[in-house]
């Protein structure tokens, strides 16, 4: 990598990586985390909504595990993670290996925080970093998983 690479190029190297297991540990209690929120509100109105409207499992638990989170949150860039990467991982095929499901979510979570640490007060004042950067990073984790 030159002195010339993009932000982006830089981005694209580092999320190419090999994860370390200590690394994977915490994506293993991000993980479930998640899975506690969307446990969590399965017994919400919205849950019954959405059972109603017979939402296939997989997208209720994308819902319903952005209701409860509030911790999962990388307080630098404002943004809770979790919420984008998990259920972009669940909806991208790629076997049952956990590592690398783990794997994939430890860049997702990276490109998000990277990506959201670029904006400040004045984007969030219009906009969720979690939106704005969580695409990139749920993007980033379904590539490192296919």
């Amino acid at each position: 990598m030159t002195s010339a690479s993009s932000l982006t190029e830089q981005l694209a190297v580092s999320l190419t990586r090999a994860s370390q297991e200590s690394d994977r540990i915490r994506a293993r209690w991000a993980l479930l985390d998640w899975l506690a929120c969307v446990a969590g509100a399965r017994r919400s109105p919205l849950a019954q909504r959405l059972a109603s409207a017979q939402i296939p499992a997989r997208e209720r638990a994308a819902w319903l595990g952005n209701l409860l989170e509030m911790d999962d949150i990388h307080r630098n860039s404002i943004l809770h993670p979790g919420p984008a990467i998990w259920p972009a991982l669940f909806a991208t095929p790629g076997g049952d290996a956990m590592d690398k499901l783990l794997d994939a979510a430890l860049a997702g979570y990276e490109a998000i925080i990277a990506v959201g640490a670029t904006c400040d007060a004045r984007h969030y004042a219009h906009f969720h970093p979690t939106t704005t950067a969580g695409l990139i990073g749920a993007a980033a984790a379904a590539a490192i998983r296919l």
